[in-house]
């Protein structure tokens, strides 16, 4: 036995548009969270530890925090996260010496921000995702991409963390995005 459902919209209870059909046959769903953020500066410039983000491109929900430039996880499910940063040195912009390595990761915070992954003895808990650039034969700003599929729940915290420097100038090097996949 077959259905055939004839609707626009689907809505919840109260009314919210949950999908819209158009009359294509696609679907679109503007509720789901998304967002992507990036850094640009007059100049060039760069930050180490927690990457901070000056532009929200994307924020559909508003769970971005501009002010922590962390994503607080609005409803448990799989999400894809994405980063690329421009690596340089921890105290410069300066690109890496030849032979040198960078690196920025995505992390998760299960506690509200509370506590974040530690590099004791090389240990990566809640670290999720692992941009790594390499300056192979010269002086380079190698990039590092990084884009993971994670199991995120309800309150989880999610931010980009580099113990060497990630640069950026006027163009939009240092990225974070994501989204919620389902």
């Amino acid at each position: 036995m077959t259905s055939i459902l004839k609707v626009d919209t689907i809505q919840n209870s109260t009314g919210t548009d949950a999908l819209s059909i158009d009359s294509s046959g696609r679907v679109t769903n503007t509720t789901k969270p998304a967002f992507r953020v990036y850094n640009i500066a007059t100049g060039s410039s760069f930050k180490t530890g927690h990457l901070t983000y000056t532009n929200v491109e994307l924020n559909q929900g508003g769970h971005w925090d501009n002010t922590n430039s962390v994503f607080i996880v609005p409803v448990s499910g799989i999400y894809l996260l994405s980063t690329t940063n421009l690596l340089c040195r921890s105290d410069s912009t300066s690109p890496l010496a030849s032979g040198a390595s960078g690196s920025a990761f995505i992390e998760v915070s299960r506690d509200s921000g509370v506590s974040w992954p530690t590099d004791s003895v090389g240990l990566r808990v809640n670290r999720i995702g692992c941009a790594y650039g390499y300056a192979e034969g010269g002086i380079h700003h190698p990039n590092g991409n990084s884009t993971v599929t994670a199991y995120l729940d309800v309150g989880d915290y999610v931010r980009v963390h580099t113990p060497v420097g990630s640069y950026y100038d006027s163009t939009p090097f240092s990225t974070f995005s994501g989204h919620l996949i389902g």
